[in-house]
């Protein structure tokens, strides 16, 4: 079934997270198979489909897939929206939310494997997940774009953007407000509660993969799970969020042997040089390389 042959319904529901935290769920259906989209830091699922009805959420929906695109906690149409005291940790993400979401969609679906999807560290969330639940929810392929964990490239680019302000001024910055005021500082188009931001920011600066509460070894984990095909992008001209190297890292940390990687550029027969935020947003992404993604998820291979 082709784009234009499917016409998608549109809804949003709200799941209780617990702790009075909802999270906004919108829904592309299309009919077919579940696909859960997990966006990434400082962002909401707007990554994944726009007003106008474009992106990578309503494109598998009219190829015949049932989409749902969650705003995580305090973001997007989520509530409450994140203040200072607003309390949701990435090991909440990891260990509730996502659980919450494969259950409400297992209901909807039983029985059915769950694809996935997911930009920047969306995927280090969902493989964080994968690595302590895999195997309580029967899982699809995924498919991620521009996801890293850790940003190992230097570059005057990467002092500034990363080090400079995101880790010192947001850091700083956060003691101040008692959550990371991402959208006030430029960064991102959504705040970060206080304890996901130092979370994430503790992984992106380490080489080991490793939770500070408990000590759980991710890595080690990933390697002794028998994950789903998951399929890795990376945009040629991102230098810094998404670097190719790091997304390549990030494909090599999991161990997994049905993992592919895809670099997108011009001298690779892509359209354009696609960066962090273009390679799911670009108006050439419905004909440039959503259709391999498509592909991955009918066959899990290319």
């Amino acid at each position: 079934m082709t784009h234009s042959e499917n016409k998608i319904k549109k809804e949003t529901f709200h799941i209780d997270l617990g702790g009075g935290l909802q999270s906004a769920v919108h829904r592309f259906n299309g009919g077919g198979d579940p696909v859960l989209m997990i966006h990434g830091s400082i962002e909401d699922s707007k990554i994944f489909h726009s007003r106008s009805g474009k992106g990578f959420a309503p494109f598998l929906a009219q190829n015949g897939y049932d989409v749902f695109a969650p705003d995580l906690a305090g973001k997007g149409a989520s509530r409450p929206k994140i203040t200072r005291g607003f309390e949701h940790s990435q090991r909440d993400f990891i260990e509730r939310d996502l659980n919450r979401y494969a259950e409400f969609i297992a209901n909807i679906h039983p029985d059915v494997p769950l694809r996935t999807a997911a930009h920047s560290w969306g995927g280090v969330l969902l493989l964080a997940w994968m690595a302590r639940f895999s195997g309580n929810t029967p899982l699809g392929p995924g498919v991620f774009f521009a996801s890293k964990r850790r940003i190992s490239v230097l570059s005057a680019r990467r002092l500034f953007m990363v080090d400079a302000v995101w880790s010192l001024a947001g850091i700083a910055a956060t003691e101040v407000k008692g959550y990371l005021p991402a959208k006030s500082m430029g960064m991102g188009s959504e705040n970060e509660p206080a304890a996901f931001y130092k979370e994430v920011n503790r992984w992106v600066y380490s080489k080991n993969w490793k939770d500070h509460t408990d000590g759980f070894d991710y890595r080690e984990a990933l390697r002794n799970t028998a994950l789903p095909p998951v399929l890795f992008f990376a945009g040629k001209a991102d230098k810094v969020l998404g670097h190719p190297k790091d997304v390549h890292r990030l494909m090599e940390e999991t161990g997994a042997e049905s993992a592919e990687y895809i670099l997108l550029g011009k001298a690779e027969g892509n359209l354009r040089d696609y960066g962090h935020i273009d390679l799911l947003t670009a108006r050439e992404c419905p004909e440039d390389h959503f259709p391999a993604a498509l592909k991955w998820y009918r066959d899990g291979h290319l």
